[in-house]
This record gives C-alpha cells, structure tokens and sequence, in this order.
C-alpha cells in the first residue's frame, strides 16, 4: 500500500483485541525493519497469558512482547482500573518496562495531555505506531451492547 500511497495510514474498524497481535505481527513482516509502538486506551493490560487460555483478547501485547514484535517499553497502555487488572499482570508490565497510566492518573492530568505525552514519547523511540481504543475504556453508559437501566429494572 505505501508504495502506490505513500501518505496513507492503514485504518482497522471492528473486531477486539484478538486481531491486534495478528494486524501488528503482518505489518512487521512486511516492514521488517521498522521499530514498532503500541498507544493502547484500555481498561485491561491485555498480557494475560496465552499458555493459560490461548491467544485471546486479553493476551495480545504479552504475545508481541514474548515474539519480540515489540519492546514493552514501546507500549503505553492509558485508562487502566485496578480492579480489572490481577497484580501478576502488573509485575508483568513492571519487568518488561511496559508505561501505563490509570483513568485516575489520565483524568488528573488531563486524557488529551496523557495521549499527547505517550505519543510524544513513542515518537523518539520508534518508526510507527499502531493506536488502538478498547471499547471498555469508555464510560459503559456510551457503550453498544450493554444492557439498559430499562431493561434491568
């Protein structure tokens, strides 16, 4: 594509965060020698391991990380709740180097200013970045397939 679009920036809709390993590891065969970067919006690490479950939505940086895709200091994960995250996937991020900020930490120092910084960030340190926004990351109320308060009462 970037040979007849030079310009162009590949845009994926749809699906979870079981494509993610996939798309990052086909672009990285195809552009070998290109340092690749995660931003990630996401309530969860997603570095569960796939020995325990297989690949999943839930292990798809742990699986780049393990291929060597992707440097963990090269993820940075915004909008974690600590109560979706079990301690072994922190100790996990914390010895690979992964960056993360709460939705505590982002809202305190504002989300656009967190995005800007990570981006500002993985700018010195890598070729591209791929974005991804998790659906959980956003207020569940905004969400497509939750139940209503209609439904429920």
């Amino acid at each position: 594509m970037q040979t007849f679009h030079p310009r162009s920036v590949p845009i994926i809709m749809g699906g979870d965060h079981s494509i993610t390993a996939q798309l990052i590891k086909g672009y990285k065969q195809v552009h070998n020698t290109e340092t690749i970067g995660i931003l990630q919006l996401d309530t969860h690490f997603d570095l569960r391991d796939p020995s325990e479950i297989g690949p999943a939505n839930g292990t798809p940086i742990r699986q780049l990380i393990e291929g060597g895709i992707v440097r963990g200091t090269d993820v940075h994960t915004i909008g974690l709740h600590g109560y979706f995250n079990a301690k072994s996937l922190k100790h996990y991020a914390d010895t690979h180097g992964v960056n993360y900020i709460t939705l505590k930490q982002a809202r305190k120092i504002g989300v656009r200013q967190t995005v800007i910084n990570a981006l500002e960030m993985l700018d010195q340190t890598v070729d591209m970045i791929y974005v991804t926004i998790d659906m959980d990351v956003l207020d569940s109320a905004f969400g497509p397939g939750h139940l209503r308060l209609h439904q429920v009462v």
